[in-house]
């Protein structure tokens, strides 16, 4: 629950200042929103946590994707996969 806030926030975040660093969408609805020198390091700093939560969440959620994978047999057929070919053909 903290880690989805966590995420919320930093997308958020990203978002609004990548607005306020453009210089023609805020200006193509008659905005202006001053201070680049702002926005941009707070975009930066704002992406890179969003990076480095994406993979705690990513990390955090392997094996429930891997378990669902495994029940439906994705898995099973990724680890086993012959190419395409079957017995016959692959004896030629």
């Amino acid at each position: 629950m903290a880690l989805d806030a966590a995420l919320l926030v930093a997308l958020s975040t990203v978002f609004v200042s990548g607005l306020g660093m453009s210089g023609a969408v805020l200006q193509a609805f008659g905005l202006y929103a001053e201070g680049y020198y702002t926005w941009s390091p707070l975009h930066a700093a704002a992406a890179k946590a969003l990076f480095a939560l994406l993979l705690v969440h990513m990390a955090v959620h392997a094996g429930s994707l891997y378990n669902l994978l495994k029940r439906r047999g994705v898995a099973k057929a990724a680890a086993h996969d012959d190419g395409g070919f079957d017995d016959e053909r692959r004896s030629v």
